[in-house]
C-alpha cells in the first residue's frame, strides 16, 4: 500500500508494542501501475505494532477531485515473510449513501479483500517478492463471477550516496483487475531523498516513475511524507 518509505511519528513503549502515525502527500495516486487518481492526494496511516502483528487504517483523499478510499489491514511478520490481509474500499464522495461500508455480502459488497505475502531474500542481495490475490468482495467480471486478481512484484533496492532507489517490476497472471491477460503491468523506479528543513526536521522526497507496458501509460509523479 505504501508507494515510497514514510516519515511519521512513532512511539514504543517497554512491552515491545508501538504505534505508527503519519501522511503522504502525492501528486498522482498510481498504485500497481494503475492511475487510480489523476489529481493529487493526501494519504494519512495509522499504524499498530505488537510482536511481529500489526494492524492498521490507511487512506488516499483527492484535493482537487472526488477520489476517497479507506483500508484496513492485519499482517504477521515471521522474520523475513510477511502475510497480510488487506480490506480495500472506495467510496462515492457525490453520493455518500451510495455504498454502504457495513455491506459484506459478496456479490454487492464494495469491498475487496485482498491476502499477500512479502518475502525478503536472506543475504547480500536485498531482492524482495510480492504476492497479492483478491479474494472476497466487488473484483468480478461481468457475469459476477470473481476474477481472483493477482499481481506479483519483485523489487530491488539500492542507495547511491544520499538518495535511496528501487526498481520494481509488477505482473499479473490471468485477466483481472491489472489487465486483460497475463502481462508486465508495472515497470518502476523511485528515489528518495531527505530534504534537511532544520536541524532537527528534514522531509522525505521521492520521485516516482512508473510505466504500465500493457496499457502503454508511463507516470512521473512526486511524493512528500510527513
Amino acid at each position: 500500500m505504501f508507494p515510497f518509505g514514510s516519515f511519521s511519528q512513532q512511539v514504543e513503549d517497554s512491552s515491545g508494542s508501538s504505534a505508527e502515525v503519519g501522511a503522504d502527500i502525492v501528486s498522482r495516486y498510481v498504485w500497481r501501475g494503475l492511475s487510480l487518481s489523476p489529481g493529487p492526494n493526501i494519504q494519512p496511516y495509522l499504524d499498530f505494532t505488537y510482536k511481529g502483528f500489526a494492524v492498521g487504517a490507511w487512506s488516499s483523499y483527492g484535493i482537487s477531485d472526488q477520489y476517497a478510499e479507506v483500508d484496513f489491514y492485519l499482517s504477521c511478520n515471521i522474520e523475513a515473510l510477511t502475510v497480510s490481509i488487506t480490506d480495500y474500499y472506495t467510496e462515492d464522495e457525490l453520493n455518500l449513501s451510495r455504498f454502504d461500508h457495513f455491506n459484506w455480502k459478496n456479490k454487492s459488497t464494495n469491498h475487496a479483500l485482498e491476502a499477500s505475502l512479502d518475502y525478503s531474500l536472506p543475504g547480500k542481495i536485498p531482492l524482495s517478492i510480492k504476492a497479492a490475490t483478491l479474494f472476497y468482495g466487488n473484483d468480478r467480471n461481468q457475469e459476477g463471477n470473481l476474477f481472483y486478481s493477482t499481481y506479483i512484484e519483485l523489487s530491488y533496492p539500492f542507495q547511491l550516496k544520499d538518495n535511496h532507489f528501487n526498481i520494481a517490476i509488477g505482473t499479473t497472471p490471468s485477466e483481472g483487475l491489472y489487465a486483460s491477460e497475463a502481462s508486465i503491468v508495472h515497470v518502476g523506479l523511485s528515489a528518495t531523498k531527505n530534504i534537511r528543513v532544520s536541524e532537527q526536521f528534514s522531509v522525505p522526497l521521492s520521485v516516482n516513475i512508473v510505466s504500465n507496458p500493457k496499457r502503454e501509460d508511463i507516470f512521473v509523479w512526486l511524493a512528500m511524507s510527513f
